[in-house]
């Protein structure tokens, strides 16, 4: 009678690594990827768009073209807001006066490296200054005017043709910019007084009694 071994039937050695025979595992998920730190513009189907990250590093890391010289005129659709109907800020880098800052500019943009459209923004920025400028020194011209009353204009008027009988055409010109303050035109006003408001008369002329005499041997 052959014996039969019992463990033997019940325990089946497998060496590691080999499969039970049971239910096999199930295969890990892998993570999603974090993309929310990567600009959209780089991410396609939820993943790092390495190709459009390569694009954009070849266009940024791109010679610029450098022109020989830079075009500060204002583009033809340039317009700025604010200022009086009819009034314009021309920006003209060829005047004698603004030469040497545009060379300095051209200098500047050459040491950065800037594309020749980077002129004319310049030049637009200079633009909107002056016109904040002149905006500025309107209102503050209103409001003297203000300061004024409603007679303003002629009063105004009547100092400066008070100034004009009794000062040199210079000095009245060098002058006006103190009557648009309302403080130094009433200061004037009080200088001249009633009668200075209106033309002095020329002094008489010197007398000579020598001659008087002959006129009139008489007297």
């Amino acid at each position: 009678m052959k014996r039969k071994n019992f463990w033997s039937d019940k325990i089946k050695w497998q060496a590691p690594g080999e499969p039970s025979g049971g239910t096999p595992e199930p295969a890990p998920v892998a993570e999603a990827i974090d993309v929310s730190f990567i600009p959209e513009t780089f991410v396609k189907d939820g993943k790092p768009d390495i190709e459009a990250f390569k694009a954009h590093y070849a266009d940024l890391t791109k010679a610029p073209d450098i022109p020989n010289a830079y075009d500060f005129a204002l583009p033809d659709d340039f317009k700025l807001d604010g200022l009086p109907e009819g009034m314009t800020i021309d920006i003209d880098a060829k005047d004698p006066a603004m030469a040497p800052l545009f060379e300095d500019l051209t200098g500047i943009l050459k040491g950065i490296k800037a594309p020749a459209a980077v002129a004319q923004q310049v030049t637009g920025l200079l633009a909107k200054y002056e016109a904040a400028k002149f905006s500025q020194a309107l209102a503050e011209q209103q409001t003297q005017m203000e300061a004024l009353g409603p007679q303003a204009t002629a009063r105004i008027e009547a100092v400066t043709r008070a100034m004009q009988s009794i000062l040199p055409a210079d000095q009245v010109t060098a002058l006006q910019g103190v009557t648009k303050s309302a403080a130094a035109l009433q200061a004037i006003e009080k200088l001249l007084g009633p009668r200075g408001m209106t033309p002095t008369p020329p002094p008489p002329a010197p007398r000579n009694d020598l001659e008087d005499y002959y006129k009139n041997p008489t007297k």
